[in-house]
């Protein structure tokens, strides 16, 4: 298996992130991967928890995103700081 074959921590189905897509990065201080199905899910997830306010879901999901793809860790402020930046504060 080559290093861009890891495998997804939803389905445990192996992918290749440079020719499939997908993403690795760490949600708090677990290391995840996630396939490209299993990242649309997680992208569906999050606009059905902000049912509502599709714009903001959207926003934290495409923040949350650009995190992972940055290497970042996620966790609970990672959603607070994206929600603090959609309506223009700082945290």
């Amino acid at each position: 298996m080559s290093e861009s074959v890891v495998t997804c921590n939803i389905c445990t189905g192996d992918f290749d992130l440079d020719s499939e897509g997908g993403i690795t990065g760490e949600l708090g201080i677990l290391p995840v991967s996630f396939c490209p199905t299993c990242l649309s899910g997680m992208t569906d997830l999050v606009s059905q928890l902000m049912e509502g306010d599709e714009e903001l879901a959207q926003y934290i999901a495409n923040y949350i995103n650009e995190e992972l793809e940055r290497k970042n860790s996620i966790d609970s402020d990672t959603i607070l700081y994206a929600m603090d930046a959609y309506n223009g504060g700082a945290r």
